[in-house]
């Protein structure tokens, strides 16, 4: 765009409509369409095919909507385009989320893990030795208190840090920014390839958080049911 003026096209609409042929937009979308679908299938699988289809579905389909929406901007009604949007940024807020339960199950919960299980060890010890109630409850205090005092240091220090706004904010953020201000154009067959390359990557990052998170979660209820003798 020039001077700022925003010509109402989207990101690839003016290179995608004179800067290529039927035939190179016939096996660009064939081959665009191959590498989602490839996505999808090396996405980790949870064992639930409801959970496992839907985060293939979204990777696929997150970016078909994205690309399809900035060859064609200008054709599109404005309802339709902010509908878009707020897909687009609800998923990327979902990845994040997402992002951030990995986080937690993978540093979080092994550091309260730590803690706790010596805790709950010489409980259990005690009790089979017959040890008083009042002991048992004394033990189940401290490791209570060890393991939220840990997980506040750990949440003080991400918030410290602005952990949260760099990884939930700021791709939110870009994601909407880049959606309706469309802050550059495509002009030529390098600049379309790195854009529309970059969409799906992305794409397949988001999904994977996604699905990272669902497998940390069902692994985590598998686990817990497992103490109390429940298999799914």
């Amino acid at each position: 765009m020039d001077d700022g003026v925003d010509d109402g096209k989207g990101i690839t609409e003016e290179f995608w409509s004179k800067g290529l042929t039927d035939d190179a937009k016939m096996m660009w979308r064939v081959g665009s369409r191959g590498v989602t679908f490839l996505a999808a299938l090396l996405l980790p699988k949870t064992g639930f095919k409801v959970v496992d289809i839907a985060v293939g579905v979204l990777t696929m389909l997150i970016p078909l909507l994205v690309i399809e929406t900035q060859r064609a901007y200008s054709k599109f009604s404005p309802g339709f385009l902010a509908w878009v949007i707020r897909i687009s940024v609800f998923a990327s807020g979902v990845a994040m989320a997402s992002l951030g339960l990995v986080v937690y199950f993978g540093v979080v919960m092994p550091l309260v893990s730590a803690v706790g299980i010596p805790f709950f060890q010489q409980s259990a010890s005690l009790q089979f030795q017959g040890q008083s109630g009042v002991e048992l409850v004394g033990f189940w205090w401290m490791a209570a208190v060890t393991g939220f005092a840990v997980m506040y240091a750990v949440f003080k220090n991400f918030r410290e840090t602005k952990v949260f706004e760099i990884v939930y904010h700021l791709p939110r953020n870009g994601v909407r920014q880049l959606m309706q201000e469309r802050p550059l154009r495509a002009s030529n067959w390098p600049m379309f390839v790195w854009f529309e390359l970059c969409v799906l990557i992305a794409s397949f990052f988001y999904t994977l958080m996604a699905s990272q998170a669902a497998l940390l979660v069902v692994d985590g209820t598998q686990q817990v049911l497992m103490l109390f003798g429940i298999s799914l």
